[in-house]
């Protein structure tokens, strides 16, 4: 396809742009935070009580599980979604801008100066910083080797690539959780002689918030995993397409647009990874993800008319 010169690899690096990312990485942070908290009085806070609290106080355990359970419908889930809108369409805001679309307003209100605003100096205060330079080449430097329109897409594939790398990593920690969490009863249960009855009540029901959690977690992964799989496949559909020429430019800024939708759908209904998870994983996968960006822009330009 004919085009002009990838202008992503320009704007991102602005001021403005990283000022955006900033703030969508500390709204993130903010949303896994909640979700600690979350996890914290739903699993592990459940699970430690009916361990420590004697046999006869065991209905106090279960009015207390109850109070978190409300807890959580009505302050933690909220607020965990609230930050999460937020940052998704602060993430949004970084895209059309560096990828020249419009804003997407039959899908959600521009996210206003003071919520990028207060998100930059939130994160300027906190304790964790995040150093500019992480933020720096968002997107590959591979992009630079394609005309504008290509480059867009390889950058909405490396978007889902990205996510969905660290969710398979994801998926096999909570996998050996939940195995773990069942298998340990079993063993303790097979060691200390217990009956199935004391099984029931001294191991399964304190693990029981634990295994839940990790289930519930795996299954919502691996559901998201199956999104994002499923629009890889499309963007490299029309990535190919794009390139050989098949798709007029017009027709590509339409793809560009619709496939940025569901990008940002998806988004907004992400599973959150912790902090630490995502930056210990992100070390690990970056330098793979960039050389197989490098190599994956290689193939569309095998495919570019001569």
């Amino acid at each position: 396809m004919s085009g002009s010169e990838s202008r992503v690899l320009g704007r991102q690096n602005s001021d403005s742009q990283l000022r955006l990312l900033l703030a969508q990485r500390y709204l993130y942070g903010r949303a896994k935070r909640w979700r600690g908290v979350q996890v914290a009085c739903t699993v592990f806070l459940p699970a430690l009580l009916a361990v420590i609290v004697p046999t006869g106080l065991r209905a106090w355990v279960a009015l207390s599980a109850l109070l978190l359970v409300a807890l959580d419908e009505v302050f933690l889930e909220p607020a965990i979604s609230d930050s999460q809108k937020k940052a998704a369409s602060v993430q949004e805001g970084f895209d059309t801008e560096v990828f020249e679309l419009e804003w997407p307003a039959w899908r959600a209100a521009r996210p206003a100066p003071e919520t990028v605003c207060a998100g930059v100096r939130d994160a300027e205060r906190a304790s964790r910083s995040i150093e500019v330079e992480q933020l720096e080449d968002w997107y590959p430097r591979a992009i630079g080797r394609v005309p504008h329109p290509l480059s867009v897409l390889v950058c909405q594939r490396f978007n889902i690539v990205y996510g969905l790398t660290l969710r398979t990593n994801v998926v096999r920690v909570l996998t050996a959780v939940l195995l773990i969490a069942l298998a340990v009863p079993l063993l303790i249960a097979q060691a200390s002689g217990w009956s199935i009855a004391t099984l029931l009540i001294e191991g399964v029901l304190p693990a029981l918030p634990i295994i839940r959690w990790a289930w519930r977690e795996l299954n919502r992964h691996k559901k998201h995993a199956a999104s994002q799989e499923r629009l890889q496949q499309t963007i490299e559909r029309v990535a190919r397409d794009a390139a050989r020429g098949a798709l007029a430019e017009s027709e590509v800024r339409l793809w560009l647009r619709r496939l940025q939708d569901e990008v940002f759908g998806l988004r907004t209904t992400d599973v959150p990874i912790f902090d630490w998870v995502y930056w210990l994983l992100r070390k690990r996968a970056e330098p793979t993800l960039n050389a197989a960006a490098e190599a994956y822009v290689d193939e569309l330009r095998a495919l570019l008319p001569r």
